[in-house]
């Protein structure tokens, strides 16, 4: 270089340095990558807790809102309708699909939930008021071993 050069004096960084910072920067963006991986399955188990969570108080709704038996007398279909009345002690478990609708078993195509139901019917002579203890567990899947759930349990003042 000459004393007229204009990169007199200008310093670069070695390669040493360079590769240095490769690593360091590759090291960054692999671990954001592996945070945006465990973010998204979270956000997708929180989703699923959301709609279980919405078919168990849908259910326990339509049950609340409806009477034991219709204008006709008849009780309703326990196999159209996944929850019992609250008159007497059950437990049960039916399968459900993604909209809360029964299927035919936890293998089917389109079972999305299981539905764990357990009424414990109060002794009338006991109480003034007559409540029926609720408990609705929603799990996913419905053939694991261990699956995820959410549980519902309240009080229903019986007729």
């Amino acid at each position: 270089m000459t004393a007229n050069s204009p990169f007199r004096g200008a310093r670069a960084f070695s390669l040493v340095e360079i590769v240095i910072a490769l690593g360091i920067m590759s090291f960054a963006l692999l671990s954001l990558v592996g945070l945006a991986s465990i973010g998204m399955q979270r956000s997708g188990d929180s989703r699923k807790l959301q709609e279980a969570a919405s078919v168990a108080n849908r259910i326990l709704q339509m049950r609340r809102s409806a009477p034991e038996a219709n204008a006709s007398g008849t009780l309703f279909d326990p196999a159209t309708f996944p929850l019992p009345p609250f008159t007497s002690s059950v437990s049960q478990t039916n399968y459900l699909t993604a909209t809360g609708a029964l299927t035919a078993s936890a293998t089917s195509d389109d079972a999305t939930y299981g539905l764990a139901v357990t009424i414990t019917a109060p002794d009338p002579a006991q109480r003034a008021i007559v409540t029926s203890k609720v408990s609705l567990e929603i799990f996913w899947p419905p053939t694991a071993s261990n699956p995820q759930s959410y549980r519902l349990v309240t009080e229903v003042l019986t007729p």
